[in-house]
């Protein structure tokens, strides 16, 4: 795709930290699937909120987490069906409200490969907001 690659920049003396340390630190919770909806990456953030395992998530369909009650929407399918990316509300399994962006992701030749995913709960939202008024 166009442009894949100045969407992105990296200082040239960052030593210590890699993407996958970046991923599994982020405040977000966040996953990538292929472009069938099976994971293939999940930070540590989703792992917490969905109470689950990475060995349980990693090639899940996240049909099958719907299906299963451990959220009731998935931007992530809805980006799969359309190709665009999708924003929305759901709710967890714990009845905690979220909102979440799922963007597509195609490769040089224009292809759909993956689904990137992040999520964020009301609650951290409401938090921010109340931090950013005072």
């Amino acid at each position: 795709m166009e442009g894949q690659a100045e969407r992105f920049y990296l200082k040239n003396d960052l030593i210590g930290i890699s993407l996958q340390d970046i991923l599994a630190e982020s405040a977000d919770a966040l996953m990538v699937t292929d472009s069938n909806g099976r994971i293939c990456l999940v930070g540590q953030k989703m792992i917490e909120d969905l109470h689950a395992t990475p060995q349980y998530l990693l090639g899940k369909n996240v049909d099958d987490l719907v299906e299963e009650g451990y959220y009731s929407r998935s931007t992530t399918r809805e980006c799969i069906n359309c190709r665009k990316r999708v924003d929305g509300v759901g709710t967890s399994k714990d009845g905690k409200q979220f909102i979440s962006t799922s963007k597509p992701f195609f490769d040089k030749r224009g292809e759909f490969t993956y689904v990137i995913t992040n999520t964020r709960s009301f609650e951290v939202m409401e938090t921010l907001v109340k931090e950013l008024e005072e």
